[in-house]
């Protein structure tokens, strides 16, 4: 396993507290095992936590993962120690993508797959940037984040989105329990009484239409 360390930001940027949720087991392990496709060969992770996601993920493909809370980076190494090609990069995933030295020579920029449960108070950005990072060559390549069901209802995020060049090629509710994810908290502790209802969106380039399924019923 290979690590990166990036120092481009201060101490506050690494306090994320309201993004600072973790993906329960359950629903990562549904996500890394109905998600992935044969033509996936290269991951990005680009808010990796502690590797939550990244630790179902395949063994055998080629993965990178961003973090920028340096706790969570190192839980994540330990994490996903069991796969042998997976890069940890600790920084900024926007600082990094704008030009870390150490990034481009990994996949040379280029993933067929960008997986995560990114910070939900900035998942847009996350979303432009990480279309900017997808294979052309791939007609398969997308972003798979996992967001409340209602995040693009606002009209702020749904202009924003609609001036990307993309769409939402397809929604998968989880079709675990009622739908609502009791994500884990800084302590590993599932939040409780939450209210929203969460399903990963399928993102890609370019705009088109979509469709829905249940990640339980493929």
């Amino acid at each position: 396993m290979n690590t990166i360390q990036q120092s481009l930001f201060g101490e506050s940027q690494e306090e994320l507290q309201g993004d600072d949720r973790q993906t329960p087991n359950e629903i990562a392990k549904l996500i890394g095992a109905k998600l992935i496709k044969t033509t996936d060969e290269t991951i990005l992770c680009p808010a990796a936590g502690t590797g939550q996601i990244v630790k179902f993920l395949p063994t055998t493909r080629k993965i990178v993962c961003c973090e920028i809370n340096h706790n969570r980076y190192l839980t994540g190494i330990t994490n996903t120690a069991h796969i042998a090609n997976c890069h940890w990069i600790h920084g900024n995933f926007f600082q990094v993508y704008c030009g870390f030295p150490e990034f481009e020579p990994i996949v040379n920029n280029k993933f067929d797959l960008v997986i995560d449960n990114p910070p939900f108070s900035n998942a847009l950005d996350f979303i432009q940037t990480s279309l900017e990072l997808l294979n052309p060559n791939n007609p398969e390549a997308r972003v798979c984040f996992l967001l409340p069901g209602d995040y693009f209802y606002g009209k702020q995020r749904r202009m924003k989105l609609k001036s990307l060049d993309c769409h939402i090629h397809h929604i998968y509710p989880t079709g675990v329990g009622d739908g609502r994810i009791a994500y884990l908290d800084v302590s590993g502790k599932p939040e409780k009484g939450r209210q929203v209802y969460d399903v990963v969106f399928d993102i890609r380039l370019r705009r088109n239409g979509g469709v829905i399924s249940y990640l339980f019923d493929l």
